[in-house]
């Protein structure tokens, strides 16, 4: 199969159902849009998984515009209470189609994903000092909005809008501060040169910990364990060869814990956007559930990205 050449670029501006809803009236009822939050309250400084879910219900292959946050087709908007849209911090990739492609294909009954943390892209800009996200939403009342408007296929010029997700954020308990202050001493190590070289073990082992604790609600695993990890390598630290196989196992283990909320999901993309190569097959042990069908996704398009190309 032909397929596009892809080049991404990052700009920076400043711009249902509570937990996960079906696409509201599209002019389209081959493709459906929906999006995931995983529940609607959350404290502050806690990291908000949302996955964003396009799915083909007609009888025929539908071909789109590539699907993701990050590429135009796709135009995600978060506003406060008052309607105002939060400022975003802006990720564009483009791409350059090649002669005779049609887009990319969703077979009848199968899905699209993509997932992120919402503070990776939305609200004030923070520092490391402050917080742990790039961006600081604040408490308050929001909700969550995408629309899909494909530049290629049948469909195209065609807008599929997903129905709202609403959320809020409150302050912390004090149930939940111990919690918040643990997960960032453990960041806050890449900022001190003499802790640095031990940040990676001390986060394989505070993950391993607290799912040896049967903590497996904790909101930071996944977090901890992709951008986490990128602090990392930010800071010259890659994963050795053994560290490496650990994190595959730890995000393995938190997607199946949590494999019904957003967070589990986001587990699995972690685990491909790192080494694909070590990601343990998943769909099947995950089931029917949210990281089982994103699993599910993920291992169809590595085995695709795996064959020769013709």
């Amino acid at each position: 199969m032909k397929r596009p050449m892809v080049t991404t670029v990052l700009l920076g501006l400043t711009l249902l159902s509570r937990f996960g809803a079906l696409a509201g009236s599209n002019g389209n009822a081959q493709l459906e849009l929906r999006l995931y939050v995983g529940k609607g309250e959350f404290f502050e400084q806690e990291p908000i998984y949302a996955v964003f879910e396009l799915s083909n219900n007609g009888l025929d292959t539908a071909w789109i515009s590539p699907f993701g946050i990050t590429y135009p087709a796709l135009t995600p908007l978060l506003t406060s209470v008052a309607g105002s849209p939060v400022p975003r911090l802006i990720g564009v990739t483009d791409y350059v189609p090649a002669p005779g492609w049609r887009g990319v294909p969703i077979a009848p009954g199968d899905r699209l994903y993509d997932t992120t943390v919402l503070q990776d892209w939305w609200g004030a800009a923070d520092s490391a000092a402050r917080g742990l996200f790039i961006r600081h939403l604040s408490p308050g009342s929001y909700d969550l909005r995408a629309t899909f408007n494909s530049e290629v296929g049948p469909d195209a010029g065609r807008s599929i809008e997903a129905q709202p997700v609403h959320f809020s954020i409150r302050g912390r308990t004090t149930s939940e501060e111990p919690l918040y202050r643990e997960v960032k001493a453990l960041t806050s190590m890449v900022s001190d040169r003499d802790q640095r070289p031990r940040y990676l073990g001390a986060l394989l082992a505070w993950v391993s910990t607290r799912l040896s604790a049967k903590d497996a609600g904790n909101p930071y695993l996944a977090f901890v364990l992709h951008n986490g990890v990128q602090i990392a390598k930010g800071t010259g630290s890659w994963p050795d060869a053994a560290s490496a196989a650990r994190l595959a196992s730890l995000r393995a283990a938190v997607a199946d814990e949590q494999r019904s909320l957003p967070a589990g999901a986001y587990a699995v993309d972690a685990g491909y956007a790192d080494r694909p190569e070590l990601v343990p097959p998943l769909a099947r042990a995950l089931g029917q559930s949210l990281a089982g069908a994103v699993a599910a996704q993920r291992e169809k398009e590595h085995r695709s990205n795996a064959r020769p190309r013709q």
